[in-house]
């Protein structure tokens, strides 16, 4: 192993997302847009609310156009991806 710097897998990172009238993902934007065809699921996950930081996150797989499958999820206003 090298003496590098420790790099986490999947760390989730920002993203930009257009939303429908309802607050449904229709497209992502990173570095490129990218239309959403289809919403296969979502849900909601509500976590250490018995902690001084809970997690409550709504998270959405999405069919992209292309056929890419993208998972994201919304926190606090803001998008997710990993």
């Amino acid at each position: 192993m090298g003496t590098g710097a420790v790099r986490y897998l999947n760390t989730p990172r920002a993203l930009e997302v257009e939303t429908d009238d309802q607050g449904r993902p229709c497209a992502l934007i990173d570095g490129r847009r990218r239309a959403v065809s289809e919403i296969r699921e979502d849900w909601l996950v509500d976590d250490r609310w018995w902690t001084d930081s809970p997690i409550s996150r709504h998270y959405f797989e999405l069919r992209l156009d292309g056929g890419r499958i993208a998972i994201i999820y919304r926190e606090n206003g803001t998008w997710h991806t990993y």
